[in-house]
């Protein structure tokens, strides 16, 4: 049994599957209510990233993914959630920061995640600003639209000392000679 069948008019139907106007359609077909946004993305509506599962970093994509509900059409069926990119906004590089800090983006840096001056979670605070290392990381990937791994390799590929100086304000000084020999942390 599919999970949502749908009549709309003729003329709708035609609009929607881009055929000619006659008012029958040719055929139905049943689809995995999974499928639509990722098959029908212009008529989807999605919603806020859910709390569960929390966004989490994907190795193989190198982005930040989430669940999310969203709408079909004019007439807002509710669709299941599915997996998708994190929305640009903020957020995604706060999130992006966390990753990074907790070695998650790059392995390399997940060496020092056990010296790391602050929990990196606080990057996700409404708080945040006001801790200067929060900011200077934040800032940093901002001016640089960096929010994947793919974003990040380029950017050292011009600038090899990238978020070096962000870094290390979030380490010990006695490690910044450390990270400095070793950067980027490719």
């Amino acid at each position: 049994m599919p999970f949502l069948i749908c009549q709309v008019s003729g003329l709708e139907l035609c609009e929607l599957i881009g055929v000619d106007s006659s008012p029958s359609p040719s055929g139905v077909s049943a689809v995995e209510a999974e499928w639509i946004p990722e098959l029908l993305p212009q008529y989807c509506h999605p919603g806020a990233p859910l709390d569960s599962p929390p966004p989490w970093f994907s190795q193989s994509s190198g982005t930040i993914r989430c669940h999310r509900a969203s709408t079909f059409y004019r007439v807002g069926w509710q669709l299941p959630a599915v997996e998708k990119e994190y929305p640009d906004d903020l957020e995604r590089y706060k999130l992006f920061s966390r990753f990074l800090l907790e070695g998650q983006v790059c392995p390399e840096l997940r060496k020092h995640s056990s010296h790391l001056l602050s929990n990196p979670s606080i990057m996700l605070k409404s708080w945040a600003k006001l801790q200067p290392r929060t900011e200077a990381l934040l800032a940093s990937l901002l001016s640089e639209r960096v929010d994947s791994r793919d974003a990040l390799l380029s950017v050292w590929k011009t600038e090899d000392k990238f978020l070096l100086s962000a870094y290390c304000q979030w380490l010990p000084e006695a490690l910044h000679q450390e990270v400095a020999k070793s950067w980027p942390p490719l």
